[in-house]
């Protein structure tokens, strides 16, 4: 059964947290005068999977609660969240 958000959208799954490594260019490396570096990206992120945790956040009472996320990018706590069953799911916004 679908789970359904306080604004009737369809959530779509979990907020995770992971670490990558985004390559950068050689030949693009420059020093900045007040330090550090001015580079290019390469465009390619190696991601660590391995890493991976689902994000949590306090709710008004302190309590960790798993985040998830609707289509729209939109975060609800798990407590907000409701079962519908899909006839009654097909009624919200997609």
């Amino acid at each position: 059964m679908p789970l359904c958000s306080p604004e009737d959208t369809i959530i779509i799954g979990t907020l995770e947290a992971l670490a990558g490594c985004t390559g950068i260019l050689d030949e693009s490396i420059t020093p900045k005068p007040d330090g550090g570096f001015d580079f290019d990206y390469s465009g390619d992120t190696r991601v660590y999977w391995d890493g991976q945790v689902t994000v949590e956040r306090a709710d008004a009472h302190g309590n960790p609660q798993r985040v998830f996320l609707d289509q729209h990018g939109d975060e609800f706590l798990e407590s907000e969240l409701r079962l519908v069953t899909p006839a009654d799911a097909l009624t919200f916004e997609i």
